[in-house]
């Protein structure tokens, strides 16, 4: 009597078969999605470049204010104070030393500012640009504008 061990090569074979198919689609899903996974990296990096410099704006106009505040009786002497105390960010080249800075020489006039029960407040505002470069290519970029009201007490 035969025995029917023809069966055990042929499901063997599947299972080699169906591993290698299953390897072989899972390596190319996942170098057909390595670009989105870039991408991702990317955009989490622009958002944590832009959050940064957002805070970083945000701490040296209010320190400005803070400077300029100080002892000021008029609105027109707390914007004067303030345009000096601006300028001092600037590098020798005449550059601010955060580029953004020079967005708010442009809107210090006296309607901007306002004094109420020993306390100055302030709107501006500001656009941060930034970018992605990747072998001096631009890969991305966001445009982020918000606009703050900084206070301080005088």
């Amino acid at each position: 009597m035969k025995s029917k061990k023809a069966g055990a090569p042929i499901a063997i074979v599947l299972l080699i078969v169906a591993t290698l198919v299953l390897v072989s689609f899972t390596t190319f899903i996942f170098l057909t999605r390595q670009q989105n996974a870039h991408e991702i990296i990317y955009i989490g990096r622009i958002s944590e470049e832009v959050y940064a410099k957002e805070n970083l704006i945000n701490f040296y106009i209010q320190e400005i204010l803070d400077k300029s505040s100080k002892n000021a009786n008029a609105i027109q002497e707390v914007l004067d104070n303030f345009n000096s105390e601006l300028n001092k960010y600037r590098g020798l080249n005449g550059d601010y030393l955060i580029s953004e800075l020079g967005q708010l020489s442009g809107q210090l006039n006296v309607d901007n500012f306002k004094l109420e029960d020993n306390k100055v407040s302030v709107s501006f505002k500001i656009k941060i640009d930034t970018k992605v470069l990747k072998d001096d290519k631009k890969l991305m970029s966001a445009s982020y504008i918000y606009t703050k009201t900084f206070e301080s007490f005088v």
